[in-house]
């Protein structure tokens, strides 16, 4: 089963932590269709967009709240099945969402309704 993912990063003044996390997102065992990158930091930390990365300063410090409801608006309008949610200091192994994925199929098999894992 594929299914249509969206990845959400809050930064605030630590490039190398970013660029930790993100590269660890671009290196799961199932492709994420979209990261969303929320730079809150007062100089822009990141510059880089791609047709994956999709990146937004907001030097005034929106902070994570603001920034997950924009996200969510976005998966929503996008028709996004998942919203996998980080700060930057995240580094998930290379398996985690691949290993998410099946519990939640499993999950549904088993008649659950998820909403959260």
């Amino acid at each position: 089963m594929k299914f249509k993912i969206i990845a959400y990063i809050t930064l605030y003044q630590d490039y190398e932590a970013a660029y930790n996390c993100i590269n660890a997102l671009l290196e799961q065992s199932v492709k994420i269709n979209k990261i969303f990158v929320l730079d809150n930091s007062p100089d822009s930390l990141f510059n880089h967009e791609s047709d994956i990365i999709q990146y937004k300063w907001c030097p005034n410090n929106i902070g994570v709240g603001y920034g997950l409801m924009m996200v969510l608006n976005s998966a929503i309008n996008d028709e996004y099945d998942f919203l996998w949610t980080f700060d930057q200091d995240s580094i998930p192994q290379s398996k985690c969402l691949e290993i998410l994925i099946e519990s939640y199929v499993d999950l549904v098999d088993n008649g659950s309704n998820v909403g959260i894992i």
